[in-house]
């Protein structure tokens, strides 16, 4: 559990008392949700054109983006954590970047293989 609830903010911080344990894991969670919502934006928008798919909007497409998103965010938090100490714009702005972006290039791959079989 420590792999996915510890993904180094604040690293340097030595305050003791429960306010630090509250802001770590409100920006744990906060990134975690930003990167889901990244990956379930970008499977109701139609990109490369504006366009929204409502028929994407569904338990099951959300499901499976907190699942993608465990699976590829905390190497790449840390290793943001380890050069910038303390939580900015950047770690809110780098989980959505890459939930939506992780997706794109997915579904833009699936069809380059979908091409050569």
């Amino acid at each position: 559990m420590n792999y996915f609830d510890d993904l180094g903010f604040f690293g340097d911080d030595v305050q003791l008392g429960g306010s630090l344990v509250r802001r770590t894991r409100l920006w744990t969670l906060s990134c975690y949700l930003l990167l889901c919502l990244g990956i379930f934006l970008r499977q109701v928008t139609k990109f490369p054109r504006v366009d929204l798919d409502f028929a994407n909007i569904r338990i099951s497409v959300a499901v499976a983006s907190l699942i993608i998103g465990l699976a590829i965010f905390p190497p790449v938090i840390r290793w943001l954590n380890r050069r910038r100490k303390h939580p900015g714009v950047e770690h809110a702005l780098l989980p959505f970047s890459i939930g939506f972006f992780v997706d794109l290039s997915s579904a833009t791959l699936s069809n380059f293989v979908k091409l050569f079989h």
